[in-house]
């Protein structure tokens, strides 16, 4: 029997845009700007892949939901755009099966990282923000059953929302897909999950 998860992320994304929603009114007396403020955070993805064929359709292989961890440093260059670097990263399972026999699968280790440079759209001036965002970077993977490694260029796209609960804190959720080609797969891997970031923006 297949062990399920203890917590639905969905419910935690939901009540992050719930909360973020319901602060959207939120007005400090002082005058307030994101723009020329440097800032950096930790961030948490929850990252998995679509079924993709390899070796001319003979195995289909995907990458299992995996927590993934690592931080990252942004500039606002206005109180709309901001610049940023990222580097996130982790260990997780490649499962694969031959094409026609998806009761027969095969479990291998692997390790991900990711490094992305992205430039978000903040469409909001104010604290609360729905945002969109944009990128591209590299996707480097190392197989521990076969011991080898790869490095392939990247590109993602992503939407969710900032809140800027105080002046130096901001709390970033978003949705965002990583696409990339591995080798001896038949077509682009496209990576997919909720990102978090907890950002502190300095003065």
């Amino acid at each position: 029997m297949k062990k399920q998860s203890c917590v639905r992320w969905e419910w935690v994304v939901a009540t992050l845009f719930v909360v973020t929603a319901a602060s959207a009114g939120y007005a400090d007396e002082k005058p307030w700007s994101r723009a020329w403020r440097l800032e950096a955070y930790p961030t948490i993805q929850f990252l998995g892949s679509d079924e993709v064929p390899f070796l001319d359709g003979t195995d289909i292989v995907k990458v299992e939901d995996t927590p993934f961890f690592g931080g990252g440093m942004g500039f606002n260059l206005n109180d709309h755009f901001n610049l940023n670097g990222e580097l996130t990263g982790g260990r997780t399972d490649l499962v694969g099966h031959p094409a026609g026999l998806p009761e027969v699968h095969r479990r291998e280790g692997a390790t991900l990282w990711f490094g992305d440079i992205n430039l978000d759209y903040n469409i909001l001036k104010s604290r609360f923000t729905p945002l969109v965002t944009g990128g591209a970077g590299f996707a480097k993977w190392r197989n521990h059953e076969e011991g080898r490694g790869e490095v392939h260029w990247a590109y993602n796209l992503g939407a969710g929302a900032r809140w800027d609960i105080t002046n130096n804190l901001a709390l970033r959720v978003t949705y965002r897909a990583t696409w990339t080609k591995l080798e001896n797969a038949d077509e682009a891997f496209r990576f997919g999950g909720v990102v978090a970031s907890l950002i502190y923006m300095f003065e």
